[in-house]
């Protein structure tokens, strides 16, 4: 796993003085070289930057950007791909050379041979990369199928960049200002939205896509478009071929020239991974599991369960509140404000398993490729109340037209407003809802955000599904995993120079996935049944058939003791004056939850947006682009 950063810049504004600094954002992804190069040619100046964490060919002849040695293309790249030795095979058999052993030389020789669609068909695996041709200028970045890796880009003065970390940006463009639709997201959903950042001026590039920038300006493409079809669903579960295309999944990611370990939280997901880890891998695993004091949120015992079975080198980590203090530097760490709190397990697991390996593997994808959310049983109830009320439609309309009972409206909706309803269905309710965003913020660019983004994704989903329940299947891949678990997992772990890789997240067991109905995926209204039932004989039935608690940890707990203080100065006492915000709303939230109401998602977002503020305008005195928000 690593950092890249590069520019184009038209006018050679940016110089070489102060260039390395771009990558200083990227040292925490890449600690063991960091390297660039800059050209120059009839495009202006371009820069390529890359910053390594030594998994695959642990030699310096592996360091990048790799440059072609029979053409003027150069490569960097960030990822890991499971199949570099079947296509460097293939390339070889062409007759092609090799000066390394690593899958990123492999990734450049594949596209010289193919081009850039049959090589990203080819790739089985997590990246984000980019190609530059020193020749004609042309820079070419793509990003894995699911959306593992970040990358951001922007144009501004004639500059094109992307990076890793949008930290970088600070430095490549003069001036930045925050985007209020993303500022909303962050409030409704704890993350920003799949296209937008905070900043206006820099977006993500999507899942599945890769972009061109030449002298004609910017050209995106998707590559990936797995169809979901309710015509063509399968009549049988075939649990044998699920079970080994998990094993393969398995694997493909036990591969590595350094040592992988596993994230062990005692769920199913990462449960069913340690055991056939442990079974296929040559030497015995590591394991790492976080605990805590609160009994509702610890799951170590369910993991000692797991570990003791499999015959494991087991660790575990308990946290507590006493460690907090390096919270507001994982904050930072993420570049833009991200408040889904189980970051913070997650990076301390993350550093716990760095002492001992540098690889480890995740259970992240189980939840959405095998229906494990309260989500997927709505939506399944939402499509057969569908099918049975649309022979009715004609009765809804003129009951809804004579009572304002919600159940008839939201039932007259269902019929005439699917759409609507089934955006509705992807909130969470774990950040505010519209109307206390309303009583939060004055603007509504900010309150309408959630609902906005969320039309946006259904309405793609409804091109590429023709079922209620494919829709919203389809639109929790494009939202919450690509903009939350997965950037979660990715910053926090590389905070500690940690690659985690899931082999859930795996393209060829989620074509075969897609192929049941929701019905299977939900028997008897079991969620991740499929998935259950191969875990039957992995895992004891205690730690199988548990009580789902998630990654979670007790910051509601600590919020009205602990960490009381804390947030009351960090956000009732500063009052910020950047984004006009209702503190005495805020107050009474945070008065309500002292009072014993849940407030603790809402409140973790209002702390991490007040840190990470803080921490922009400290490091890298922004107070003039917050002035300009917009």
């Amino acid at each position: 796993m690593c950092g890249i950063v590069g520019f184009i810049d038209k006018n050679r504004v940016l110089y070489d003085n102060g260039l390395e600094g771009l990558l200083d954002c990227l040292i925490n992804r890449g600690p063991d070289n960091q390297s660039y190069q800059t050209h120059e040619g009839d495009y202006g100046k371009a820069y390529m930057g890359h910053a390594r964490l030594k998994i695959i060919d642990l030699s310096n002849a592996a360091n990048q950007p790799i440059t072609s040695s029979t053409s003027s293309f150069s490569i960097i790249f960030n990822g890991e791909i499971y199949n570099y030795k079947t296509l460097q095979k293939t390339c070889i058999d062409k007759g092609v050379k090799f000066s390394t052993d690593s899958d990123t030389e492999v990734v450049l020789k594949t596209f010289e041979l193919f081009g850039i669609e049959k090589t990203l068909e080819l790739l089985d695996g997590m990246f984000a990369f980019a190609i530059f041709n020193s020749t004609s200028g042309d820079v070419l970045i793509a990003r894995d199928r699911f959306g593992q890796k970040p990358l951001y880009y922007g144009t501004q003065n004639d500059v094109f960049g992307f990076s890793s970390d949008v930290r970088s940006f600070v430095q490549l463009f003069p001036s930045l200002t925050i985007n209020k639709n993303s500022l909303g997201y962050l409030f409704s959903e704890l993350s920003t939205p799949r296209e937008n950042s905070i900043w206006n001026e820099v977006k993500k590039l999507k899942a599945g896509h890769y972009l061109t920038y030449n002298d004609k300006g910017i050209t995106i493409e998707k590559y990936w478009n797995p169809q979901f079809s309710s015509e063509n669903k399968k009549t049988e579960i075939n649990f044998d071929t699920v079970d080994q295309l998990i094993t393969n999944g398995v694997k493909k990611r036990l591969v590595a020239d350094v040592s992988v370990g596993t994230f062990l939280s005692g769920g199913v997901d990462s449960s069913l991974i340690t055991a056939i880890a442990a079974r296929e891998s040559e030497k015995k695993i590591n394991t790492f599991s976080v605990g805590f004091n609160y009994e509702k949120y610890n799951e170590l015992p369910f993991a000692k369960i797991v570990a003791d079975k499999y015959n494991t080198d087991h660790h575990e980590l308990n946290v507590n509140p006493s460690d907090f203090d390096t919270v507001d530097e994982l904050i930072n760490e993420f570049g833009e404000p991200f408040a889904d709190s189980s970051m913070i397990p997650t990076a301390f697991v993350s550093k716990f398993a760095k002492s001992k390996v540098s690889v480890a593997l995740g259970g992240d994808g189980g939840d959405e490729f095998f229906a494990g959310y309260p989500t997927y049983n709505e939506a399944l109830l939402m499509q057969n109340r569908f099918k049975k009320l649309t022979s009715l439609k004609g009765i809804v309309k003129l009951g809804s037209a004579l009572t304002s009972n919600s159940k008839v409206q939201n039932i007259s909706e269902l019929l005439n407003d699917p759409s609507k309803n089934k955006s509705k269905a992807l909130f969470r309710n774990m950040g505010f809802p519209p109307h206390q965003l309303d009583s939060l913020f004055s603007d509504s660019n900010v309150s309408n955000s959630f609902y906005n983004n969320s039309m946006e994704i259904i309405k793609e989903s409804e091109i590429n599904t023709n079922s209620i329940y494919d829709s919203i299947w389809y639109s929790t891949l494009h939202t919450r995993l690509v903009n939350d678990y997965l950037v979660k997992v990715d910053k926090a772990s590389m905070f500690h120079s940690l690659e985690v890789r899931s082999p859930l997240l795996d393209k060829d067991l989620f074509q075969h996935v897609i192929q049941y109905t929701p019905e299977q995926l939900l028997k008897n209204s079991t969620n991740k049944f499929i998935l259950k039932k191969i875990a039957e004989k992995y895992i004891p039935k205690e730690v199988l058939y548990r009580k789902k608690m998630g990654f979670a940890i007790p910051i509601g707990e600590w919020f009205r003791n602990e960490l009381k203080n804390q947030f009351i100065d960090i956000v009732l006492n500063s009052k910020q004056n950047t984004i006009e915000i209702n503190y005495k709303f805020v107050e009474q939230l945070f008065q309500q939850h002292i009072d014993g109401e849940d407030h603790s998602h809402k409140l973790w977002a209002l702390y991490v947006f007040h840190r990470w503020l803080n921490n922009w305008q400290n490091n890298f005195g922004l107070k003039t682009y917050f002035n300009k928000a917009v």
